[in-house]
C-alpha cells in the first residue's frame, strides 16, 4: 500500500451500502421452512428465526407475492415453501423483498441524471459494470448453498 501522508486519508461518512433487514429475514423464513421440511407455523418461524409476529407477516406476504411460499389457514395451518432452496438465488430473495436493487438511483427505471449526462457518464457506465457483476454473484448463489458452504 502506496504512503499517504494522514491529511489524505479518506474517512467513512454516512451509511455503506446495505440490504435492508425485511431481506435477511426473507433468507431466514425460506431457511426455516426447508428445515421444517417445508412448512411450520408462524410461531415456530418467529421464535427459530428471532423475527416478530408483526414484522414475520410482512416478510412473508412478500415471498407469498413472489411465489416462494404459501400460507396455510387453520389450526394446523402455517407457511409453506412451494419452491425447494436449490432452486431459490440470494438474487431472487433480495429483488422480492427490496425496493430496489440498483446501487444508485441514475441506473433506476426513470434514470434521473442531475448532470443530464446519462449517455456519456463515465461513473454511471462504472456503475452499470459493478452492478452486472454483483447481479451475477446473487443469481449465482442458492440458499441450498448458504447452508451448505457456510
Amino acid at each position: 500500500m502506496p504512503y499517504r501522508p494522514k491529511e489524505y486519508i479518506i474517512k467513512k461518512v454516512g451509511k455503506s451500502l446495505q440490504l435492508n433487514v425485511t431481506t435477511d429475514y426473507g433468507m431466514r423464513v425460506l431457511l426455516a421452512l426447508h428445515q421444517k421440511n417445508g412448512m411450520a407455523t408462524a410461531d415456530e418461524i418467529s421464535e427459530t428465526m428471532g423475527i416478530s409476529r408483526r414484522y414475520l407477516t410482512k416478510v412473508t406476504q412478500r415471498l407469498k407475492e413472489s411465489g416462494m411460499i404459501d400460507s396455510i389457514s387453520g389450526p394446523t395451518g402455517g407457511y409453506r415453501l412451494l419452491v425447494p432452496i436449490s432452486e431459490i438465488t440470494v438474487g431472487q430473495v433480495c429483488y422480492s423483498m427490496e425496493q430496489t436493487m440498483k446501487i444508485n438511483r441514475c441506473m433506476d427505471q426513470d434514470g434521473e441524471c442531475s448532470r443530464h449526462a446519462k449517455v456519456s457518464c463515465p461513473v454511471r457506465k462504472f456503475y452499470f459494470a459493478m452492478q452486472k457483476h454483483l447481479e451475477q454473484q446473487w443469481f449465482s448463489v442458492s440458499l441450498q448453498e448458504i447452508l451448505e458452504k457456510y
